[in-house]
């Protein structure tokens, strides 16, 4: 009798099948017309065009959000991939198109024997002098003789950071003020980032 996570790595085999060859006949029927297909599959000359399809299209698309990060951390996030089929497989991750930038993915290439399962490390590394704001790159995980699927990474560089309620120019003006006497004026201070921000009055 076959176990329930079998049953359910079927299921999933089954369906990711059906949903390539979907996105295959949708592509095809898209972008080829019908007397040019006709022609070159009459001829057997669609191999070339079903290669470079076949190149363009990506079985799921994942994203590993890292969420906001401070400027100048460093952030991990670890993604865990199992080889549920029958077959041994070889994949690699195009990590060429984030050399250079803040992310990096180790192991970018691997093998996996049938139910064998591996830890891909994502890690961002962000220096004081990167630029604030979202930062996202796409990375494409080719598996050899099969699918291609993709990988979104996404983050919001920020920093802490607190202002304070209709103080605009750095300082508080407390106007004229009688000798021998006190004026006291309350400040209202506001965290507008999207991160906590924890802070203390240095008043030496």
């Amino acid at each position: 009798m076959k176990s329930v996570e079998v049953h359910r790595n079927e299921v999933e085999k089954e369906l990711d099948r059906t949903l390539y060859c979907d996105m295959i006949s949708t592509a095809m029927e898209t972008y080829v017309k019908p007397e040019v297909k006709d022609k070159e599959i009459g001829n057997n000359k669609n191999a070339n065009f079903e290669t470079k399809l076949f190149e363009k299209l990506f079985l799921a698309t994942w994203v590993c959000d890292f969420g906001n990060v401070i400027v100048g951390s460093t952030q991990k996030r670890v993604l865990k991939f199992k080889n549920v089929g029958d077959y041994l497989i070889e994949m690699g991750f195009e990590s060429k198109v984030i050399k250079g930038t803040e992310y990096s993915i180790t192991p970018d290439k691997c093998k996996l024997n049938p139910g064998e399962e591996t830890n891909i490390t994502v890690t961002l590394a962000t220096k004081k002098n990167s630029k604030f704001g979202k930062l996202k790159h796409s990375v494409t995980l080719d598996v050899k003789n099969g699918a291609k699927y993709k990988l979104d990474i996404v983050s919001n560089l920020t920093i802490p950071e607190i202002s304070v309620d209709g103080c605009t120019d750095g300082l508080v003006d407390f106007s004229k003020v009688l000798c021998g006497q006190r004026k006291t004026i309350t400040l209202r201070f506001l965290n507008l980032k999207e991160i906590p921000c924890d802070w203390a009055l240095n008043i030496r």
